[in-house]
């Protein structure tokens, strides 16, 4: 992960974190660090992917309405919407 993304996930923040299929999943739970305070919203294209992410910590999850692209930005949209201004 780059050094930004890595500073994202080290703060408080709540990260929308969209995954679109169980072998990207499985890359980013790889890549993050043992520790990270940032809360993760998982937005997750099928049940395969967000049976990749399973067991993680610190995590909500969204699962898209259709495995398609569309279905992702409605799912990143609706939980962006929820999100408090800085």
């Amino acid at each position: 992960m780059t050094d930004e993304a890595l500073d994202l996930l080290a703060s408080a923040d709540t990260l929308i974190v969209p995954l679109f299929s169980p072998r990207t999943a499985t890359l980013f739970r790889q890549a993050l660090p043992q520790t990270f305070g940032a809360r993760l919203q998982l937005v997750v294209m099928s049940a395969a992917v967000a049976e990749a992410v399973d067991g993680l910590a610190h995590y909500c999850l969204e699962v898209a309405r259709r495995p398609d692209a569309d279905a992702m930005l409605e799912a990143v949209a609706r939980l962006a919407d929820l999100q408090p201004l800085p």
